[in-house]
């Protein structure tokens, strides 16, 4: 892939694109409805936005959440949601969206990046071992 990769955070402008990817990832999404998720999450210190383009048009986006210990002192991030375009990936924009978002999380004092991942999402295990995060636990949920 020769194309121009460039990562911006997101904006308001963004929620039709960022939804054809939420909806991608298996969770459909509406125009609408992102932009109502985003109006909230943009704006709060506490979330970071990113997406990736390529040719001005976004094929990558990362969520993520900060938030502080219990167990400790300090800050530590999570990926909340990271989504390639299916005809996007293979070619590192990815790993790079991860990378700028670490390093604008750093500058905000963060200390570690914690991802969830199903277990059924076999290719993004691997993804997230090959940027080198450690497996370390299980995740349990239970709806309310």
């Amino acid at each position: 892939m020769d194309k121009r990769i460039s990562v911006r955070p997101a904006e308001i402008r963004d929620a039709s694109e960022i939804g054809r990817l939420i909806t991608e990832l298996g969770y459909p999404t509406s125009g609408t409805d992102m932009e109502a998720r985003l109006a909230v999450l943009l704006p709060h210190p506490d979330h970071l936005t990113n997406v990736a383009l390529a040719d001005d048009h976004i094929v990558a986006m990362i969520g993520t959440g900060i938030a502080h210990y219990y167990e400790k002192n300090g800050r530590y991030a999570r990926i909340l949601a990271l989504v390639v375009d299916g005809k996007y990936r293979g070619h590192g924009i990815g790993s790079m969206l991860v990378r700028e978002t670490e390093r604008r999380l750093r500058e905000r004092g963060v200390g570690a990046v914690i991802v969830n991942s199903g277990s059924h999402r076999k290719g993004a295990h691997g993804f997230y071992l090959s940027l080198a995060y450690a497996e370390t636990g299980v995740r349990f949920v239970k709806s309310l």
